[in-house]
């Protein structure tokens, strides 16, 4: 039998860097953070670096993620 390794979607939030509270601006699905981050920042119609100037990112555990 042939082993694929498929590695699942993981959901990541980011948020105003330097909001305390953590609360989401949006929701994106990647299979790592980086790809979320280049994916949020396409979203925001921003770069990669303006994007993390702007926001911090975070994949999402638990309950929450689901």
């Amino acid at each position: 039998m042939l082993y694929l390794n498929i590695r699942r979607m993981k959901k990541f939030k980011y948020f105003s860097r330097g909001d305390s509270k953590k609360e989401q601006v949006g929701i994106i699905k990647a299979k790592s953070i980086y790809i979320a981050s280049i994916k949020a920042a396409e979203k925001k119609k921003l770069s990669l670096t303006q994007f993390n100037n702007l926001f911090e990112i975070e994949e999402i555990k638990g309950k929450e993620g689901v």
